[in-house]
């Protein structure tokens, strides 16, 4: 995972050296992990990630958690809309992409970010 450290954050970006957004980003990572992750998606408002928990939760190699673990898909929301995807690390960390920073690892404890989890998934597959 380290190698998407420092990747630029391009709104539906597809390739690693160009940028990549949250979609793209763990799909990526998943593939790297030869973990079974939908393509794509339509992309709708802000991001895939709205269509990426409706597959995921018919999926039945994904599992819906509540305790976090290494690996698992976190799903955010913000003000009501489902709007960012990170794969949880260790620790409290979690990696993303961010606009300005792009690919990062985050705390997930900080107010920021722990009020904004959704959803966690693990893949059982």
């Amino acid at each position: 995972m380290k190698k998407y450290i420092g990747t630029p954050h391009k709104l539906l970006g597809e390739d690693i050296n160009d940028g990549l957004d949250c979609f793209t980003l763990i799909r990526d990572i998943y593939n790297d992990l030869d973990i079974l992750f939908p393509q794509k998606y339509e992309f709708t408002e802000h991001c895939w990630t709205d269509g990426i928990e409706k597959e995921i939760e018919h999926h039945d190699d994904w599992k819906r958690v509540k305790n976090l673990k290494f690996g698992d898909l976190l799903i955010l929301e913000q003000n009501g809309i489902i709007d960012h995807c990170g794969i949880y690390l260790d620790e409290g960390e979690f990696i993303h992409t961010m606009e300005r920073t792009g690919c990062v690892v985050t705390n997930i404890n900080h107010r920021l970010w722990k009020k904004k989890i959704k959803r966690i998934f693990r893949y059982i597959g």
